[in-house]
């Protein structure tokens, strides 16, 4: 398959190297502008010439521009070429009118060689031609995917003054850095955009401790009915004084009637139940 399709028709333009006014070969429906095309050397083309226009001007790819027809045919490209008419062909049938012309199918399918090449008419010579712009990178000369961006491969192209021209492409060296992909490593294992590690390395944590400060616990008042037995410490609680009133008791007196005589006053010795005694001065009244 050709990495580049022209349909080929022929019409009036100027000629290419003789000069004025003529028939010319037309590519995609146009001479080409200064007669020359770019091209991409190891590229191959296919030149259809199915158009009836085409009848009589076979066409033919040359290394050599010179006027002169004979010459110009002794220098045809005979590697890396092939012909079409209605079918498989040769190089005489092709260039043989009466098979050409014959013909509803046919073309020319070639790959640029590295050498300077035009392309001709086999009957009426270079005039209706033009050349070849021999380039190393030429957009759209390869398939799709075929070679790097910018890179066509290494080409030596011959120029004139017999200076040789060797360009080579994409010559920087290239630094990859492997990595793996999405879904590697295990749900849970390695942090976000890591995957280079086996195991997920989390960091270390520090014991938290909390102080929340000291509680004070108020003065409170207790009531205590009945008999409660109290094991819990609530703080501490200061008594206060209290009237007691007393029933069910029994009380024993004694006064001294000899001491009141004396002293004008009387201790009373007061005793209760047996377990209490007070004593209290009373004044004679």
């Amino acid at each position: 398959m050709a990495d580049k399709t022209i349909t080929v028709t022929v019409g009036s333009g100027t000629q290419y190297i003789i000069g004025g006014t003529g028939n010319v070969y037309y590519f995609d429906g146009s001479q080409p502008a200064a007669n020359n095309v770019d091209w991409v050397v190891g590229g191959t083309i296919r030149l259809i010439q199915s158009d009836s226009s085409n009848d009589n001007h076979p066409l033919y790819i040359t290394t050599n521009a010179s006027t002169n027809l004979s010459t110009g045919q002794g220098a045809i490209q005979t590697s890396n070429i092939s012909y079409y008419l209605d079918g498989s062909s040769t190089q005489s049938d092709y260039y043989n009118t009466t098979t050409f012309n014959a013909a509803s199918v046919r073309y020319v399918e070639f790959k640029l060689p590295s050498t300077q090449s035009y392309w001709s008419c086999w009957i009426h010579g270079i005039g209706m031609g033009g050349f070849w712009d021999e380039t190393s990178q030429t957009w759209g000369a390869l398939n799709w995917g075929a070679g790097e961006w910018g890179e066509q491969g290494d080409a030596t192209v011959t120029i004139s003054n017999s200076f040789n021209l060797t360009t080579a492409l994409n010559a920087a060296d290239v630094t990859a850095n492997p990595s793996p992909g999405w879904g590697t490593e295990n749900w849970g294992e390695n942090g976000w955009g890591d995957v280079t590690g086996g195991t997920e390395i989390l960091p270390t944590f520090t014991a938290l401790s909390t102080a929340v400060g000291a509680l004070t616990t108020p003065a409170m008042a207790v009531g205590i009915t009945d008999s409660f037995n109290v094991t819990t410490a609530v703080g501490s609680i200061a008594p206060i004084e209290q009237t007691v009133g007393l029933t069910g008791l029994s009380l024993t007196v004694t006064l001294d009637s000899t001491e009141l005589a004396t002293t004008g006053y009387v201790d009373v010795d007061m005793t209760v139940n047996s377990n209490y005694t007070d004593v209290r001065h009373v004044n004679q009244a």
